[in-house]
């Protein structure tokens, strides 16, 4: 008897599932931003958004094209630096606020896309960690909006952790991006 339930619920709700598909596909079809030699990255939505939301970012996206660039958590530390630590070099790293951190952050970012090929318009995906979500998550979200726009963020993911790899250390990013090859 469980088993016969079973079918007729999944048959029941597929109809609906199809019905709603075709309209949120077209709407995502209308955002889909073609990228340098033939890379097509196309949000992926299942409703319309409404601009009440506010969205810091776009649930998913479906990429056609390129190569993946998989890159290491970066945070405002330099890519390359001196082990073990030297103190007063390391005190350097960390000046200032959440909001410089963020800044550095993301041109290390940059600089590891753009020697790959690629530049911030190719993420994909973003998963950021702080050690304080409640705090910095506005400002993160402001520091992401000026460099990818409201429009096309990436599909994010946010997550608070109790400490990174130094005590004054409050973020760490890693993303992934697809570029041409």
């Amino acid at each position: 008897m469980a088993k016969a339930r079973k079918k007729t619920t999944r048959k029941a709700k597929a109809p609906a599932k199809r019905a709603a598909a075709p309209a949120a596909r077209a709407a995502s079809k209308a955002l889909a931003k073609p990228l340098r030699e033939g890379i097509i990255i196309e949000p992926v939505h299942p409703g319309k958004p409404l601009p009440i939301h506010n969205m810091p970012f776009v649930p998913a996206f479906s990429v056609q094209g390129g190569r993946t660039l998989w890159l290491s958590g970066m945070g405002p530390v330099p890519i390359y630096h001196k082990h073990p630590h030297d103190p007063i070099e390391e005190a350097k790293w960390y000046e200032g606020d959440f909001r410089d951190q963020c800044w550095k952050t993301f041109k290390n970012i940059e600089r590891i896309l753009n020697a790959g090929g690629a530049d911030m318009t190719n993420v994909i995906k973003i998963t950021e960690y702080l050690v304080n979500v409640m705090r910095d998550q506005d400002v993160l979200n402001e520091i992401t909006w000026e460099i990818w726009g409201k429009e096309f963020m990436p599909p994010r993911t946010l997550i608070e952790i109790p400490s990174l790899a130094h005590k004054d250390m409050l973020l760490e990013i890693d993303v992934i991006a697809q570029i041409p090859g």
